[in-house]
């Protein structure tokens, strides 16, 4: 089989575990999937999520760069990443990631909301409204 067969492998395996609330299991699927190609964006993004699910926010913080790197257009890993800060009380981060996927997915209420969450954390009341 291919690597990149047998990473996709891995991948849709962890993916199906991550959808059943198997988060270690998809995590552990996932690092197989990145051992073969460590450019594997869903990889990176899917076990940046699933570290996120089980609390490990430091190493969601890590996976999230490292796909961002590979994708720097997908305004989800931005938004991942921003969960994963927020939990950290890392808001000035939060807030320039959350920035990002604005700028990237301008049409997306989500992001706003959020953005007005982290001025609130910052207590920038104003500017939250």
């Amino acid at each position: 089989m291919k690597k990149k067969q047998k990473a996709e492998q891995f991948h849709a395996q962890g993916y199906d575990a991550r959808k059943k609330g198997n988060y270690d299991i998809a995590i552990q699927n996932y690092t197989e999937a990145l051992k073969i190609m460590p450019n594997h964006f869903k990889a990176l993004f899917n076990r940046g999520f699933a570290y996120g699910k089980i609390s490990q926010f430091e190493k969601a913080i890590e996976d999230y760069p490292k796909a961002i790197e590979i994708d720097p257009h997908n305004a989800y890993t931005y938004y991942n990443k921003v969960i994963s800060l927020d939990s950290k009380r890392n808001y000035d981060s939060a807030y320039s990631c959350i920035t990002r996927a604005i700028d990237i997915a301008p049409n997306n209420a989500d992001f706003y909301h959020n953005r007005g969450f982290a001025y609130r954390k910052k207590k920038q009341f104003d500017a939250a409204i």
